[in-house]
C-alpha cells in the first residue's frame, strides 16, 4: 500500500469513527467491531472491498486490531493511555489480529497515526465495565449472588445463602393485604425474625372460595432488586383456612406483573410448616414489588362461601 492510500485510510477511518462514535459506545461491555474501508468517492469500488481496517473487541482486557481486507495494511501507529505509549504495527496480513493488553481500569484513549497524522479514535472509561451490573458480563466483584443478571442463578445452597434478605433491609418497608378488609398490615411479615403464631403479627390475607377470589400479600422492597429465590413461612391453620395453593408475581413498577411461581395448577396442600419455610426458587428478575396470591381449601360444605383468613408469618425475598 503507497503512502497516499495508507493516509487516505487513516484519515477515513477516523472520520468514520468519529461519526459512530455514540452508537458504537453502548456496545462496548459486549465487545463491539466496526469496519472502515477507503472513501469510496476517493477510491474504486475495488479497493473498497479489498483494504479493511477494524477494532474487533475493546473490552477490560485488551484491544484487538484485525486486517479485514483482502490485502496487507502497511505500518501504521497505535497510542494508548495519557501517556501515549507508542505501540507499533509495522504490518497486518489480512485476516491477522494484533492484541493490546490494557489496564482493568482507568481510560484509555486510542490513537492511530500515519507519518504525520495524528488525531484520537476514542477515550474509553473501563471502570463502566467492571461496575455496572446488567451490562451481560459477570466480572469485577460481581458474583451471582450480588449481579444474578449478570452471572446468572446460583445453582449451589452455599451460593444462595449469601445473598441478602432484600425483603427487611430497611424498617420502611411494607406489607399490605388485599381485600382492603384486612386488619393486620404485617410489617413484622418483612423484618426476618421468625414468630410462631404470635398475636397481631404477619400476614392476614382473606379469600373466597365461592367467588375464586384469592388474597394478595404486596410486598414494597423499597427499590429495584434481582431476586432469585422466595421464602415463605405460613401459619399453621386448619379448615377453611389451610392454604392449599399459592403463585409468587414480581413487579417493577407495581403495574406491570410477571409470574414466577405457579402453584394454582398442582394445588400442592400447604400445611402446617411451623418453621420450616416454603422455598421458592426460580431464575434471577428485577423487581420492586412482589405479591403473594394465596387461596384458602374448599373443605366441606362451610368452606364453600364467605371470606376466611390464611395468614403467613414471613416473607424473605433473597438476591
Amino acid at each position: 500500500m503507497n503512502k497516499g492510500l495508507s493516509e487516505l485510510l487513516v484519515v477515513v477511518f477516523l472520520m468514520l469513527i468519529g461519526i459512530s462514535l455514540t452508537a458504537v459506545a453502548y456496545f462496548w461491555s459486549q465487545g463491539v467491531v466496526f469496519n472502515v474501508y477507503p472513501n469510496e468517492t476517493q477510491d474504486n469500488a475495488y479497493m473498497r472491498q479489498r483494504a479493511c481496517l477494524n477494532i474487533q473487541d475493546i473490552n477490560d482486557t485488551h484491544i484487538t486490531i484485525n486486517n479485514c481486507g483482502s490485502v496487507p495494511l502497511d505500518r501504521f501507529y497505535l497510542y494508548i493511555n495519557d501517556a501515549k505509549e507508542d505501540i507499533t504495527i509495522p504490518k497486518l496480513n489480512p485476516s491477522e489480529r494484533y492484541e493490546i493488553p490494557i489496564s482493568e481500569s482507568g481510560t484509555a484513549t486510542v490513537y492511530v497515526t500515519s507519518n504525520y497524522a495524528e488525531s484520537p479514535i476514542v477515550t474509553y472509561d473501563f471502570h463502566e465495565v467492571l461496575t455496572f451490573c446488567g451490562d451481560d458480563t459477570c466480572n469485577g466483584d460481581e458474583k451471582c449472588y450480588t449481579c444474578g443478571a449478570d452471572c446468572g442463578a446460583c445453582t449451589d445452597w452455599a451460593s444462595r445463602t449469601q445473598g441478602a434478605v432484600v425483603s427487611s433491609v430497611s424498617g420502611a418497608l411494607e406489607c399490605t393485604t388485599w381485600p382492603p378488609t384486612c386488619y393486620d398490615t404485617g410489617d413484622c411479615s418483612v423484618d426476618d425474625v421468625l414468630r410462631l403464631n404470635p398475636p397481631a403479627c404477619g400476614c392476614e390475607v382473606f379469600t373466597n372460595t365461592a367467588t375464586n377470589t384469592p388474597g394478595t400479600v404486596t410486598v414494597d422492597l423499597g427499590t429495584i432488586r434481582s431476586i432469585s429465590k422466595i421464602d415463605l413461612y405460613l401459619q399453621y391453620m386448619v379448615g377453611c383456612s389451610l392454604i392449599y395453593s399459592y403463585a409468587i408475581d414480581l413487579s417493577v413498577d407495581g403495574n406491570s406483573w410477571n409470574r414466577v411461581v405457579d402453584q394454582f395448577s398442582s394445588a400442592v396442600f400447604v400445611s402446617s410448616m411451623s418453621n420450616y419455610p416454603v422455598v421458592n426458587i426460580f431464575a434471577t428478575k428485577s423487581a420492586r414489588y412482589i405479591n403473594i396470591v394465596v387461596q384458602r381449601a374448599a373443605i366441606g360444605g362451610a368452606c364453600t362461601s364467605g371470606w376466611v383468613q390464611a395468614k403467613l408469618e414471613e416473607i424473605n425475598a433473597y438476591t
